[in-house]
């Protein structure tokens, strides 16, 4: 009977849980999401951290505009304006 009692506690202690985190929202307002971070946000971000130096960065940076990197919420707008995605 204990082990059962255990069991019951564990699970229901662990939907909770699962319930809190599939609609506790998202981060705290000082963190964007992975879906909202560009590939110049990160590298500005591991610019800030000192993982990489000025001119790893400027070259880095360098590459990405001339690979053409566009934002993603720019091209989810443009693409929701030519009408192929629902907008959200």
């Amino acid at each position: 009977m204990g082990i059962g009692m255990l069991l019951f506690w564990g699970l229901i202690i662990i939907g909770i849980v699962m319930l809190a985190r599939g609609f506790g929202g998202t981060s705290s307002a000082g963190e964007s999401s992975a879906r909202d971070r560009t590939p110049p946000d990160i590298l500005g971000e591991r610019y800030a951290r000192g993982e990489i130096d000025k001119s790893e960065f400027t070259r880095k940076r360098r590459d990405l505009d001339a690979a053409g990197t566009t934002p993603m919420k720019k091209q989810r707008r443009e693409l929701v304006k030519a009408g192929e995605v629902e907008a959200s």
